[in-house]
């Protein structure tokens, strides 16, 4: 007489939890390729939303006012700051004091040697104008951020460009799209 391994196995009704988890078995491979899928579909919107930037934006020269990295790694990009970083004295148009939710537009003006351009306005109300302007936030220490703050410089320059920097001879090479939009293609020592 042979015995049936589990008798009562097949005696008992399988719970809700137990044909959920059945039915995930049984289209296991189905699932992990849709999840894969999905997740390569994520990453390339993430690089083609930049490279949409890069593209169809308008190139401008910004003066870097500090390169500074705390650790000096070099699987870190250097912080590179700019004049518009910081909340200006007077604070911002239109942006009570202690908000930080809004977004922030900076309005681009040329400077007075004629390749580069400089802030112009700090608002909270995206300019009307056909100007040039960039979008930012606050970042979590309460300056503002506008996507072009981070480079990795060559290895072994870091105080060549710090240096540069403080002298007012490091340019960045940003690119902007009509609604501010912007995206750090490199940067420029002048001699």
């Amino acid at each position: 007489m042979q015995s049936e391994p589990y008798p009562l196995a097949e005696a008992l009704p399988l719970r809700p939890w137990d044909r959920r988890l059945a039915w995930i078995k049984e289209r296991e491979r189905g699932l992990l390729a849709v999840a894969v899928g999905f997740q390569v579909l994520v990453l390339l919107a993430m690089l083609g939303m930049r490279a949409v930037v890069l593209v169809r934006g308008e190139t401008v020269l910004l003066r870097v006012a500090h390169v500074y990295d705390r650790r000096q790694a070099l699987d870190r990009p250097a912080n590179l700051s700019y004049e518009f970083n910081q909340l200006p004295p007077g604070g911002i148009l239109g942006l009570p004091p202690g908000t930080r939710d809004q977004a922030v537009f900076v309005t681009l003006i040329r400077d007075y040697d004629g390749r580069h351009w400089r802030m112009g306005t700090m608002t909270t109300r995206r300019p009307t104008t056909d100007g040039k302007y960039l979008q930012g936030r606050f970042d979590e220490r309460g300056g503002l951020e506008f996507g072009i703050e981070n480079y990795l410089l060559p290895e072994g320059q870091y105080s060549l460009y710090e240096r540069a920097a403080r002298e007012r001879r490091l340019s960045a090479e940003v690119v902007l799209t009509v609604d501010g939009q912007a995206a750090l293609r490199g940067l420029h020592l002048e001699e």
